[in-house]
């Protein structure tokens, strides 16, 4: 008999946020500055959102002398990761998991899963960053992980074939893919995917500067996997490995 089930939201169904808050003790205090902060830049309605939260760690600020005298040190700051999500999101998933005859116990952030999973396979060095590229038909999920924590993510949509000339934007429809045989389409794939980790790695190296990615890790179930670990062994300038 199924039991209950913990599942994973994509990072393409979420908003990520990072925020530097002051230091508080009080979790319900943080939490309602989390909501006020969050709330200015979601590009939905906080009534329609849920949002939860994860402090990633505490920033001291390190005294440096200016000439003669040191200069007061700022007061410390949390850094802090938050996704929010719409509530409809939460509630289709709770309708798949009804329908599959599990019991969803947890509703959680892909990533989050992701940054476990690295820590248990031990494939990370130390403190080093490690980007995880997790495959999916449709999408491309690339999480960067270091310190056992979630450091930046962030997912892409891998459509070969797209047609943006024909495509009807007010229509909800998938756009019109022009005729591809099988090796075209894989060529494309692998091409669209290497685009999309290339930028996110050049938009995590902007945002952390000081904890540069040392590996790459492909992980998932396409059958174009080995195809995109040669390709970015080419592009990254990075060892990849192929993550079972």
């Amino acid at each position: 008999k199924p039991g209950s089930v913990v599942m994973g939201v994509p990072p393409t169904q979420a908003v990520l946020r990072t925020l530097l808050l002051p230091v508080i003790a009080d979790v319900r205090e943080l939490a309602s500055m989390v909501h006020l902060q969050v709330s200015r830049d979601l590009p939905f309605r906080m009534d329609e959102a849920v949002v939860d939260f994860k402090v990633r760690r505490q920033i001291n600020p390190v005294a440096v002398p200016s000439g003669e005298k040191i200069e007061a040190l700022p007061a410390p700051k949390l850094e802090v990761l938050v996704a929010a999500v719409k509530t409809e999101v939460v509630e289709a998933w709770r309708q798949t998991a009804e329908m599959a005859g599990v019991k969803l116990s947890a509703l959680g952030l892909l990533p989050y899963a992701n940054a476990r999973c690295v820590e248990a396979c031990h494939v990370a060095d130390g403190n080093e960053a490690f980007a995880l590229i997790s495959l999916r038909p449709d999408e491309a999920n690339i999480d960067v992980i270091g310190e056992q924590a979630l450091l930046f993510s962030r997912g892409a949509q891998i459509r070969p074939g797209y047609d943006a000339e024909h495509a009807d934007p007010n229509s909800s429809e998938p756009p019109p893919q022009a005729p591809k045989n099988e090796q075209e389409w894989a060529e494309e794939y692998v091409t669209l995917v290497t685009i999309e980790v290339v930028r996110t790695l050049h938009a995590y190296s902007g945002l952390e500067p000081n904890s540069p990615v040392g590996k790459v890790g492909v992980s998932g179930a396409t059958g174009f996997e080995n195809a995109t670990l040669q390709a970015l062994g080419k592009r990254v300038g990075r060892p990849c490995a192929l993550l079972d």
